[in-house]
């Protein structure tokens, strides 16, 4: 097998990654508890633990997804304080 004839796959986990990130930003600006996600990232785990590498990506994935989660959220909390507050009258 020559570096050519991997590249579709290597392509194919680039556009695979790039869309988990588009979805994981979709569920956290949705509101999707951190727990929810922990819960889910602990099925997925166990799923694929009989195959290393697949659990080893896993659990970077729920890495990032953490991280993610906590860099939005402290995103919202700074534009919520940058706001003017909203009077009633």
């Amino acid at each position: 097998m020559t570096a050519d004839d991997d590249k579709p796959l290597r392509e194919m986990d680039l556009a695979f990654l790039e869309v988990f990130n588009l979805l994981l930003d979709i569920l956290v600006r949705m509101g999707v508890p951190k727990e929810e996600f922990d819960e889910q990232f602990k099925r997925t785990i166990e799923k694929v633990s009989p195959y290393p590498q697949a659990k080893f990506i896993v659990e970077k994935m729920a890495k990032v997804a953490t991280a993610r989660a906590n860099d939005l959220k402290d995103l919202e909390r700074i534009l919520l304080l940058s706001q003017r507050p909203k009077g009633s009258a």
